[in-house]
């Protein structure tokens, strides 16, 4: 569901060190839950109950490009990142492109401010 959707959403961010762990963002597994269930409350615009893909992407380039401005630095201990063979199924570019955190930040940086780049199309 939406918990795993986050959690994947957050891998490239984790894995270089831009975002901290579930686990020391929440003390609790409750305390996660809620956190999410106001996040997604926030992302679900339309107020039906469910995240469409534009309401989803648009969240998430808002958060990336605020997350950008001005300038990024790694703040968190770089997570190894366990293969999931569901993920890897799908063949997710972004998370095979980015070499280093600087790579990365280059690319969201990218993403969000140029609409006819391909990072931006990915």
């Amino acid at each position: 569901g939406f918990d795993k959707l986050i959690d994947i959403a957050a891998i490239a961010p984790r894995k270089y060190g831009f975002a901290p762990s579930a686990a020391a963002m929440f003390k609790t597994d409750a305390e996660r839950k809620e956190s999410r269930a106001v996040l997604f409350k926030t992302i679900d615009k339309d107020g039906g109950g469910t995240i469409s893909f534009d309401e989803f992407l648009n969240w998430a380039m808002k958060h990336i490009k605020g997350k950008v401005t001005g300038g990024v630095k790694a703040e968190y201990q770089p997570m190894a990142i366990e293969e999931d063979a569901s993920l890897a199924a799908k063949n997710l570019p972004i998370y095979d492109e980015a070499s280093s955190p600087a790579d990365f930040a280059t690319f969201c940086k990218t993403a969000v401010t140029d609409k006819s780049s391909p990072e931006y199309q990915k």
